[in-house]
């Protein structure tokens, strides 16, 4: 299945490129299809890793022993439809932001543009990671709007780290026009 990459228009470039190194930072599971020895490299030492074996690894390892034919990268729990659909369910339910994994758009975005979705439901869940950053982009901007007077500080809980980057910067414009220094 080829998968579009034009869907991740509605995140903001700039933010998924710089971001992208802290979600292959994240933690996943891996199978081990084939053995692989020892090895040193910049970020530490890793292996060996025996067949059939799961583990629990660096991303941008998992996808480079994927690639190399080494392993078969495991979904997170997360990134499963019904715990998406179950979530989005929940997003649109509560009104204050719910719990994600931080690097979710991250994680996603690698996911899909290394192509390492292990399922026939690739497009579902692009739609699914689309629809959940709205519903969440949505409530931050709700939130927002309801800023008036002086402020000294504002907390985001359960935050994701793109939707941060996003309103750190409209909030920066904010404070900018609104209270010049």
């Amino acid at each position: 299945m080829i998968i579009n990459q034009d869907y991740l228009k509605i995140f903001p470039e700039n933010c998924i490129l710089q971001k992208e190194f802290f979600g292959e930072n994240s933690q996943i599971k891996i199978k081990i299809i084939r053995e692989f020895p020892k090895v040193n490299l910049i970020g530490g030492t890793f292996g060996p890793f025996s067949k059939k074996t799961t583990i629990k690894t660096f991303l941008w390892l998992g996808v480079f022993l994927e690639k190399t034919g080494f392993c078969e990268i495991l979904n997170p729990s997360w990134f499963k439809l019904k715990w998406m659909d179950k979530n989005i369910l929940k997003e649109k339910r509560e009104t204050t932001l719910t719990n994600i994994p931080f690097n979710y758009i991250e994680i996603s975005y690698i996911f899909f543009k290394k192509k390492t979705i292990h399922s026939n439901h690739s497009a579902i869940k692009m739609t699914l990671v689309e629809e959940l950053y709205l519903i969440r982009f949505t409530k931050l901007w709700h939130g927002i709007k309801k800023i008036y007077g002086q402020i000294n500080a504002i907390k985001f809980d359960k935050i994701g780290s793109i939707e941060l980057e996003t309103f750190k910067r409209v909030l920066q414009l904010i404070l900018f026009l609104y209270f010049p220094a």
